[in-house]
């Protein structure tokens, strides 16, 4: 059963609390007593009862409950305590915001508007590839990564971030539903992959993480320069699977293809790789795939997007001559022109010029990769942060708090936040 307290769904069966389609971190005495006040509202809660309903046979302070009532608050965004309200002497009391409910209702109904999440979650595993070969493996991960991105454009569709889904597939089978359930996931997506002549031969598989039912499967047989066929086909099937009526124009945004060209789209991926990675001469091996990238797909808004970073990051992030940062932002800029409805591209741009101290042409593309892809770890994470050092502090950390603790890689394989933080500070 869930319940939406404020701007958040907290769903009781599950033990989970949502904000804005996105899982939050609650520990589990503040579940237990955000639980207890919102199956009992519009009345009076005494501490000695919340201590006794949340640490039954257990003695603690009344600070363990202070403390917990501050974390609830903080869990479902309270901070003006208009929903967890403090009775002087007395207690607390949970009250939604529809004051008109009778509070003699039963507890499930009174003042508590029940209704299902805003939208389903849905977790996309990396493939199982059964070929011996690494970079077919590569290649099929960057397909992955691009079904997720295609996911993202439907707003009716909360998608699990890359890095989250990759860590989950690293259970076992075992534990895979368990933790699907944990993290949000109410559709878990798999597929795996076999060689075929001229081509792949793959199996996706999409079931409810509930109750393990298959929603839908399909094999499908391609050649290998029809991958990016493959790769909308598979989130347009997913997406019709999991909601009535979607628009079809939606998935065409997601059109532009990564490149063009399929030798071209392998050297974007090993240099997206190599640009999260550590080690020495990494950078530059990175700008090298993606120079080889260009080569063979001039047109490539995505390659153009990632070498404009890596030269960015050779250069010394923030502390890069100027030179070389309006020779990135124009070379970023360019990738948006090639690709307007590529998320990563003005999200790549919004970096550089955040580094040139362009914070007014920084925010509109930090919002529009936002607008195209608002499940992204890294572009929730930069464009929280630089919220935060606009001065906007309340709006970046709900973003930074929308990224949930995932890592979000851009370069140097630190996260995005750690490393604008790291770099900003040259700029003056």
């Amino acid at each position: 059963m869930a319940h939406q307290v404020g701007s958040s769904v907290l769903d009781l069966d599950r033990g989970t609390l949502r904000r804005d389609g996105e899982i939050v971190p609650v520990r589990p005495k503040t579940f237990d007593l955000l639980a207890f006040l919102v199956r009992n509202p519009g009345r009076v809660l005494s501490k000695d009862e919340l201590l006794q309903a949340v640490w039954p046979s257990t003695i603690v302070t009344e600070d363990s409950l202070t403390q917990c009532i501050r974390d609830v608050r903080k869990c479902i965004g309270d901070e003006t305590q208009s929903l967890v309200r403090t009775v002087p002497r007395r207690g607390y009391m949970f009250q939604a915001a529809d004051d008109s409910l009778p509070a003699s209702l039963p507890p499930a109904t009174a003042a508590v508007q029940i209704e299902r999440a805003p939208e389903p979650m849905v977790a996309i595993l990396p493939f199982r590839v059964n070929v011996d070969d690494a970079a077919t493996k590569q290649l099929f991960d960057g397909v992955v990564e691009e079904i997720i991105n295609a996911l993202s454009y439907f707003k009716t569709i909360a998608v699990l971030a890359r890095h989250s889904a990759f860590a989950l597939a690293e259970h076992s089978d075992q534990d895979i539903w368990a933790t699907a359930e944990r993290l949000g996931a109410d559709y878990v997506a798999e597929g795996s992959v076999e060689s075929a002549e001229d081509g792949y031969s793959t199996h996706v598989v999409l079931s409810e993480t509930a109750s393990g039912r298959r929603i839908w499967a399909q094999a499908f047989s391609f050649r290998t320069s029809d991958i990016f066929v493959f790769q909308r086909m598979v989130a347009q099937r997913i997406a019709t699977a999991l909601v009535a009526n979607i628009e079809s124009a939606a998935i065409r945004r997601t059109s532009p293809a990564p490149a063009a060209n399929i030798e071209a789209y392998v050297h974007i991926l090993r240099g997206i790789a190599l640009l999260r990675s550590y080690g020495e001469g990494v950078n530059q091996q990175a700008r090298e795939h993606l120079l080889k990238a260009l080569e063979l797909d001039p047109d490539s808004g995505l390659a153009h997007a990632y070498l404009a970073l890596a030269d960015t990051i050779i250069g010394g992030y923030g502390g890069a001559p100027r030179a070389l940062l309006d020779q990135a932002r124009d070379r970023a800029l360019h990738a948006t022109a090639l690709s307007p409805d590529e998320a990563r591209c003005h999200r790549i741009l919004a970096l550089i010029l955040l580094y040139l101290a362009e914070f007014d042409a920084a925010a509109r593309h930090f919002a529009r990769a936002l607008d195209l892809n608002p499940y992204d770890a890294d572009t929730l994470a930069q464009t929280g942060f630089f919220e935060v050092i606009r001065g906007h502090g309340e709006a970046g950390l709900v973003l930074l708090a929308g990224n949930h603790g995932r890592p979000s890689h851009d370069g140097l394989g630190r996260s995005g936040a750690d490393t604008v933080r790291s770099r900003v500070g040259r700029m003056g």
